[in-house]
């Protein structure tokens, strides 16, 4: 009786408990690589310079969102590689966290 009795509640508990649905991934894009050294002149081209800004009232947010639009600007002008030439960071009693990072993105010259 006591079997039937939590067989019972086991399968009310496993139909009331429904998985989230399921999101396709996200899309993913070959985004370039971040240095702070100048890559060489033979193996890279300059293809233009690039800023990512982000403001937001946490500065961990707002340095991966100034990062993430550093990186997709870059991967629009083709840039395989960005040198980060600047990073300016909020001031330490200001109101919200703005961080610009600026650099100079580079693409790889193909060689046969």
């Amino acid at each position: 009786m006591r079997i039937s009795i939590l067989c019972v509640l086991a399968a009310l508990a496993g139909c009331a408990h429904q998985a989230p649905p399921r999101l396709p991934p996200p899309p993913v894009f070959d985004t370039p690589a971040l240095v702070f050294n100048p890559p060489p002149r033979a193996l890279y081209r300059f293809v233009g310079r690039v800023r990512g800004i982000a403001r937001t009232s946490d500065f961990v947010a707002a340095a991966r969102d100034a990062n993430d639009d550093l990186r997709w600007k870059a991967h629009l002008l083709g840039a395989d590689l960005v040198r980060i030439d600047y990073v300016g960071v909020p001031r330490e009693h200001g109101r919200g966290a703005q961080v610009l990072l600026a650099g100079r993105a580079y693409k790889a010259i193909p060689h046969p």
